[in-house]
């Protein structure tokens, strides 16, 4: 009895010392994470205001401008017309109209454009020509400015972000851009008449043409050349007349034609007799 008195009252003053550290240390331990999460929150908030900070930062560095409400602004490709696909090597005209829709005068100053790749714009390829005009737009104005460029002939076949802006400013020197086109262009090559394979083709056809009539023309030199040489081997027989009735004696005197008939008559011999006595008698 005495011993089971004793073994509670043992429980009993190892519960009162055991049970205070407890409830200290849950009580340090809640207190940790107490502060664990105040840390915690605090590194979120300064990540959050220095990634806020940078992007304030960033803004002022690329310094971009915007649109201003009052200022409306259209265009219109003049060549080629109305139309995406340029040539390149060939210039590209657009007209850019700026209406002024409210109380304060602008004046535009100047109009650029470039060309990127169509997967990321902040790539540029290349930058045209930055054409100035510093011109006054009053109130309830508009006014017409014409730009152009010329694509590369290297480009030709390919597609990319074309992207116009027009600058100007306010009358009080607040500074605004709008973005007249941003959009898909593609360069195509110059389609022309003359087409090398036809001219090749006519080209061969002349070089024929010439071969055969050098052809035709040797061939009838050299035919010419053995007529020539036939005609100096054969020699002319004259084969005289076979008919007397064809002969014309006209032209010939009649004394030497009554000689011709005496001499005709008498033979030989009888001349030769008669040569013979007259020899005697001499």
């Amino acid at each position: 009895m005495h011993l089971e008195i004793q073994l509670q009252v043992l429980s009993v003053l190892l519960y009162a010392l055991l049970s205070p550290s407890h409830i200290y240390a849950q009580q340090a331990d809640d207190k940790d994470g107490i502060v664990e999460d105040e840390v915690e929150g605090i590194v979120e908030s300064k990540s959050n205001t220095e990634g806020s900070t940078q992007n304030l930062e960033e803004e002022e560095e690329t310094g971009q401008i915007g649109p201003s409400p009052y200022a409306e602004t259209d265009f219109v490709f003049t060549d080629p017309p109305g139309s995406h696909d340029f040539i390149g090597g060939k210039l590209a005209r657009m007209l850019v109209g700026f209406y002024n829709s409210g109380t304060n005068d602008f004046v535009v100053q100047s109009m650029e454009a470039s060309l990127r790749y169509p997967t990321d714009h902040s790539y540029y390829i290349h930058n045209y020509t930055l054409m100035k005009y510093e011109r006054l737009v009053s109130p309830i104005t508009e006014a017409t400015f014409e730009y152009m460029f010329m694509p590369f002939e290297s480009l030709s076949g390919r597609s990319f972000i074309l992207v116009v802006s027009l600058n100007y400013k306010q009358s009080n020197g607040k500074q605004f851009a709008s973005t007249i086109f941003n959009d898909t262009i593609t360069i195509n090559e110059e389609v022309s008449n003359f087409n090398a394979e036809t001219v090749f083709l006519y080209v061969v056809f002349c070089c024929l043409v010439s071969l055969l009539l050098i052809l035709a023309y040797q061939f009838v030199v050299s035919r010419r050349r053995k007529m020539g040489l036939k005609k100096k081997n054969t020699v002319p027989l004259e084969m005289g007349t076979s008919n007397a009735a064809d002969i014309d004696f006209e032209w010939i005197p009649k004394e030497a034609l009554l000689l011709n008939k005496s001499a005709t008559k008498t033979s030989p011999r009888r001349r030769k007799g008669e040569r013979t006595e007259t020899a005697g008698e001499g």
